[in-house]
């Protein structure tokens, strides 16, 4: 009687370990799969279509067009130099008409690699200017005039080219949509390569001026 009652007790307590664990198990796994799911959609970026307007609570942006042409369309055209000083510096501001180009002079003539341009349209939509910062105090005629934000291109998920120049044109409140453009001076694969990725990204800034990332998808 009492080897009965003992297999019993054992038995009750076998049975209970059992369940514990199983009841673990079941709880990590539910735990594990939450985990995995926030970081999939915390990882996920949003990216928008050509045309297609974004931006924050204080500038709207709009990529109008991505188009490649050649360093020859650049330098034939009759506004591609301009004479800054005694450095000749390559210009396009009449190539796209109605839109105006900055950061040009990074271009180089002896390198046959084909120029992607970029052009688009930004908006205040905010309540207050936006503007670059400056530092009065050791500001000269020669300094660089900080932006309020910047485009770049990316190239098969991580090489990055940036725009030689920023966003420095002032925006004014209730104003009409500035239309600029920038040139950038590829490598020839990320022409030639179209089955690799290819995107714009753009930085925003936001009314507590904070600048914001978005992505505008080329191919």
């Amino acid at each position: 009687m009492k080897l009965k009652r003992t297999f019993t007790l054992l038995l009750a307590l076998a049975l209970c370990m059992s369940l514990a664990a199983c009841g673990k198990t079941s709880a990590d796994k539910g735990s594990g799969n939450a985990t995995d799911t926030s970081t999939t959609e915390t990882d996920k970026k949003t990216e928008y279509a050509i045309g297609e307007a974004f931006g924050t609570d204080s500038v709207e942006c709009v990529i109008d067009e991505v188009k490649w042409v050649t360093l020859e369309d650049v330098t034939s055209h009759p506004s591609a130099y301009a004479m800054v000083g005694n450095v000749k510096q390559i210009e396009a501001k009449d190539m796209f008409p109605g839109y105006s180009f900055f950061g040009i002079s990074a271009l180089n003539d002896t390198m046959d690699y084909p120029c992607l341009v970029v052009t688009f349209s930004l908006k205040n939509i905010g309540k207050t200017d936006v503007a670059p910062t400056m530092d009065a105090e050791n500001f000269t005629p020669y300094s660089e005039v900080p932006s309020y934000g910047n485009i770049s291109v990316i190239y098969d998920d991580g090489y990055t080219f940036e725009a030689e120049e920023g966003f420095t044109t002032a925006l004014k409140v209730l104003g009409t949509p500035i239309k600029e453009g920038r040139i950038f001076q590829l490598p020839s694969q990320v022409s030639e390569n179209e089955d690799k990725s290819l995107e714009v990204k753009v930085s925003l800034p936001n009314s507590n001026r904070e600048n914001e990332e978005f992505f505008v998808s080329v191919r």
